[in-house]
């Protein structure tokens, strides 16, 4: 459902002038966009920390971003070369820029002039992954800025803030530098946000992911704090409201996000960016706090939340989420809910990094961190039980203690969802806040993650995965290929769906129904298949701890958990298989843990049922 429509012709007006504009409006120091700056809030470790984290890299040269670089992501695949140097610009000049707003003794000005020309002089701001791929076997090495990603609208986002935090700094040394930026902005930033209409931005009716709301988080900032015309200002802000309506109209109330709590932070704490920029831009005029899909939006981060730093990690999210608690206890302020406020108020009293993490890729949470109060720290307790029908996701906790017994997680879902794996049907189990079945995760993104060979890396596929493959056969990619017959039973702590439309009709498929459920203390999953004619089925078992198989019918997992299967079945270890050779990504998130992938097969049949139930012995 769209919740900003009624903006759409009331807008006029409301919208204020740059000379009136003011960062932050809901607290007692705003800062505005004529330089003049509220940050005596930040606290003393802050403060200590960001200038330490300038100090550190001060000697530091910027990286050079080469052309022999630019176009390895053509040549080989390879894009994180590039955005090592690309990312290291951005966050060398943020360092600096704060730590001389702190400070205001000019000792970090020249560095801070340094990094904004390098990066003003740069030939694109869009990263090579993300250029259209008309382009792909010759890059655009011209000033031809028709296009916007995630990443140029940071960068645009990240000028616009270092250059109101010094205004003055800047203006004295050569008040050209401002200029040039202000120039670049409009060209690169607010220019094609305004005269195209591209993909992520969903005017076509098309579903759109976090880029929507990333984007716009970035691009709102950049105009807010740049732009002086009033009439381009209200019109860009009426377009920015269009456009992450659209991401809003893709939500099920339920307020699941089908990326994962990983893009979470991108997607529905983008949006969340976005409306506080909405709010302070319009002098509070749009506010859609209240509304309970936005706050149901934020309390998914805190439902996925497993244990520690471990999160439900369907699709591409890696095994550990270190999320925004600062930001997250804020969501929960300005939505109403307790629940998430503590949530955050919590984890960040037991997860807080120390040190400055300079994160650049959403400026107007990183300064609002900062300039923020703290909050009193509140008491969570996660939820037993939860259902998100929308993303098609069932939680069952044992107690509600994040380290005791048992949690359990399945989803069902379709094979298109926004970072697809093939993997409806999937569970992951945990005990005492320590994985036992496992999904491995995303390794590390290349040229081939988002092409026609996804589906070609292992571990987007459904045999790695706690899946079955059927006679040989493995699930699909594509929405027809999908979960039916769903039924969460809150009662009796279960999800339970048909998943064989999932397959291809090769598999010989006629209904593959899984029941996964946690009752008392004991883990079952039971899978009813029939076979259109005699075959076979191997279910694979993705462990995160070390397994004995010795004896038939038990699989033993380091810890004194017990897995014990169907007579019917036969467990047998893939030697093969070595996370640490697969995925340096995966292997260092899992790195604590031993992987191995457990195979269980069936004999030839037509119509049986193979059930696992795992305990504590």
């Amino acid at each position: 459902m769209k919740l900003l429509t009624k903006y759409y012709e009331t807008l006029g007006g409301k919208v204020l002038p740059l000379d009136k504009f003011r960062l932050f409006i809901d607290l007692a120091e705003p800062i505005s966009a004529s330089g003049d700056i509220g940050l005596d809030n930040i606290s003393e470790s802050d403060r200590d920390g960001i200038i330490a984290a300038a100090e550190k890299i001060f000697d530091n040269p910027y990286p050079l971003t080469l052309a022999s670089d630019f176009i390895r992501f053509w040549r080989d695949g390879n894009r994180s070369i590039f955005e090592g140097f690309y990312f290291t610009r951005r966050n060398m000049l943020l360092t600096f820029a704060l730590a001389e707003a702190i400070e205001r003794k000019n000792r970090f000005t020249d560095r801070v002039m340094d990094g904004i020309m390098l990066i003003c002089d740069e030939y694109d701001w869009v990263i090579p992954a993300h250029i259209d791929h008309r382009y792909a076997l010759n890059p655009c090495f011209y000033h031809k800025h028709n296009n916007l990603d995630l990443f140029s609208a940071m960068t645009g986002a990240t000028l616009a803030l270092v250059t109101t935090l010094l205004r003055g700094e800047l203006d004295a040394t050569a008040h050209e530098i401002r200029e040039r930026v202000i120039y670049e902005l409009h060209e690169r930033i607010c220019a094609p946000f305004m005269e195209r209409d591209l993909g992520w931005m969903g005017f076509a009716g098309n579903a759109v992911n976090n880029w929507n709301p990333w984007i716009v988080s970035n691009v709102l900032l950049t105009a807010a704090l740049t732009e002086a015309d009033g009439e381009y200002r209200e019109s860009l802000t009426l377009r920015a409201i269009k456009m992450v309506d659209n991401f809003i109209n893709g939500y099920h109330t339920d307020g699941g996000c089908d990326e994962g709590p990983s893009y979470w932070g991108a997607a529905g704490a983008s949006l969340f960016d976005v409306l506080e920029l909405l709010y302070d831009l319009t002098d509070g005029y749009v506010d859609i706090f209240g509304e309970e899909l936005i706050r149901r939006m934020g309390e998914y981060e805190a439902d996925f939340n497993i244990s520690g730093s471990y999160y439900i990690n369907f699709a591409d999210c890696p095994a550990h989420v270190r999320p925004d608690f600062r930001m997250i206890a804020r969501y929960g302020r300005r939505v109403g809910s307790p629940r998430l406020t503590a949530f955050g108020t919590s984890s960040l009293a037991k997860y807080a990094r120390p040190g400055f993490s300079g994160n650049h890729w959403q400026l107007y949470r990183t300064l609002k961190n900062l300039v923020e109060p703290p909050y009193e720290t509140g008491e969570y307790k996660p939820a037993r039980q939860c259902w998100y029908d929308g993303i098609c996701v069932a939680i069952e906790r044992e107690t509600d203690e994040y380290d005791k017994g048992f949690f359990v997680a399945a989803k069902g879902g379709h094979n298109a969802e926004s970072h697809n794996h093939n993997d409806v049907g999937n569970f992951i189990v945990y005990h005492d806040g320590k994985p036992v079945l496992l999904d491995v995760g995303v390794g590390a993104y290349t040229k081939k993650t988002f092409s026609s060979d996804r589906y070609k890396i292992w571990s987007m596929c459904s045999d790695y995965h706690n899946l079955p493959t059927v006679n040989g056969i493995t699930q699909r990619a594509g929405k027809n290929f999908h979960a039916e017959d769903i039924a969460y039973d809150k009662a009796g702590h279960s999800l339970s769906l048909d998943i064989s439309k999932a397959y291809p009709d090769e598999a010989g498929l006629v209904s593959l129904c899984r029941r996964v459920s946690l009752d008392d203390g004991v883990v079952t999953v039971s899978d009813d298949v029939k076979l259109k004619a005699e075959g076979e089925v191997c279910f694979t078992l993705m462990c995160a701890r070390g397994v004995d198989l010795s004896q038939s019918g038990v699989i033993k997992f380091d810890g004194g958990i017990e897995l014990c299967y169907s007579p019917n079945l036969t467990a047998e270890l893939d030697e093969g298989f070595d996370v640490s050779a697969e995925d340096d990504s995966i292997k260092n998130n899992w790195k604590e843990l031993t992987i191995s992938r457990v195979l269980l097969r069936s004999k030839e049949f037509t119509e049986d049922k193979f059930e696992v139930k795992l305990r504590k012995v």
